[in-house]
């Protein structure tokens, strides 16, 4: 049973009924904000996945302003309305799903090695240009909203682009979008982790470091739906300067050949794969960042995620796992990461003066490459091995030897434990 608070069902029935109740706004748009916050914490509270019922959270909270109205009929409205949001999901359930394509361009040129990108239920399928302006491109530019916006980013689609399309299901198109905003960024990211070819030993070239690929490889500038078979809406990203398409030399061809097919899945993820999707998110962000101190922290944020296992973890702890991933034979390179740690612990708690570098995120980022890959080998262990295993990583050898000495040692304790307890019930089973 959903715990609602009833103060807040009773504020949220009066502020719909419209009357006047001390302590609530009485009328405009200080009423509505509060209603509107209302709403959200019902929809926060919600006793399902709306992910998993297709279901936008825009259509959700609809929903739940339909139960409100509905309740203020019945005798006990507050009761009525926890009664009824208790069986929305059943409800939901009941909405017919519908088939919608969502096509998006993205600025690879068309030699990419492969014809599908995604994970899980979010694939997108490669399809021609040709075809793709005929479904998608044609028809939004005959909406003539659309094409008013269309003439005034610096994109076109006669760039040299890759075109794809998701296919899936909902209960309502805004919900298509959604999944496009929270798992094209992961997708993103993985392939620009199969285009990243930095490491630890390289030199950090000021003049060339922003023009390698991975830098450019951004969100689609515009997003079209179709519903069924015609065309239903077409949205721009916020983000609508332009994207430089980059080219898909036989290196690169190579290289996102050979590392895409190393990346899992991720149909049933476990909690290391969310760990893989949320960092994989985050590198996308940082790589393609223009601003360096945001930049920074996103690929802070793709470490933080590999490497915090309990809400408790103090940074410093995440600090350590991380290093545990640098090679010992570059001592410097461990104190490199200790100066990057505490420029991130400045820029957190918003000391003035903190610079952030090209070459600091150059850096920062190798990190993440290294340890996406060790994630992903280790992605069917228990998440407390991995946390041991970084822990005792990040140890000094003397530290370690002496963990590994306390341990044999306790195990040796628990052997004779062991046998004591065995010898007593032998004893006991003979009768003595």
């Amino acid at each position: 049973m959903t715990d609602l608070k009833q103060k807040y069902v009773e504020d949220a029935i009066h502020l719909t009924s419209g009357e006047d109740r001390d302590l609530l706004p009485s009328h405009g748009s200080e009423r509505q904000r509060h209603l509107d916050g209302l709403v959200q914490y019902f929809a926060n509270e919600f006793p399902a996945d709306t992910e998993g019922l297709r279901i936008s959270n825009d259509e959700l909270e609809n929903r739940i302003r339909e139960l409100l109205s509905e309740s203020l009929s019945r005798s006990e409205p507050v009761d009525a309305f926890e009664e009824e949001f208790e069986q929305l999901p059943d409800r939901i359930r009941n909405i017919s799903l519908e088939n919608y394509q969502l096509g998006v361009p993205l600025n690879l040129s068309p030699q990419i090695p492969f014809d599908t990108i995604g994970f899980g239920n979010y694939r997108f399928e490669l399809v021609d240009k040709e075809e793709w302006i005929e479904k998608f491109a044609s028809p939004a530019l005959n909406d003539p909203e659309f094409s008013k916006q269309f003439e005034q980013v610096p994109n076109s689609f006669a760039d040299d682009y890759t075109y794809w399309v998701l296919e899936y299901e909902a209960r309502d198109p805004v919900h298509i979008l959604e999944i496009a905003d929270q798992y094209l960024g992961v997708i993103l990211g993985q392939l620009i982790y199969c285009l990243f070819d930095w490491s630890y030993t390289n030199r950090f070239d000021g003049e060339t470091v922003w023009n390698r690929p991975w830098s450019e490889l951004r969100l689609p500038f515009v997003y079209i739906l179709r519903e069924e078979d015609a065309f239903h809406s077409a949205f721009f990203d916020d983000d609508i300067s332009p994207r430089h398409s980059i080219e898909m030399y036989l290196d690169r061809q190579e290289r996102l050949k050979l590392r895409y097919q190393q990346i899992p899945q991720l149909d049933n993820p476990n909690e290391i794969d969310e760990k893989l999707i949320n960092a994989f998110k985050n590198f996308q962000s940082g790589a393609t960042e223009a601003n360096s101190q945001q930049a920074f922290l996103d690929y802070w944020r793709a470490v933080e995620t590999l490497c915090k296992f309990n809400e408790d973890d103090k940074m410093d702890k995440v600090a350590e796992r991380a290093r545990a991933i640098i090679p010992r034979q570059y001592p410097l390179l461990k104190e490199r990461f200790d100066a990057i740690a505490n420029k991130r612990n400045s820029l957190v708690h918003e000391k003035v003066g903190v610079t952030i570098t090209q070459r600091d995120n150059e850096f920062l980022r190798s990190v993440v490459y290294n340890l996406i890959p060790f994630m992903i080998v280790n992605r069917e262990w228990n998440p407390d091995r991995i946390k041991d295993w970084l822990d005792m990583s990040s140890k000094e050898s003397s530290e370690l030897s002496h963990k590994l000495r306390l341990l044999e040692e306790e195990i040796e304790d628990k052997k004779r434990d062991v046998e004591i307890a065995r010898r007593i019930l032998d004893g006991r089973e003979r009768g003595y």
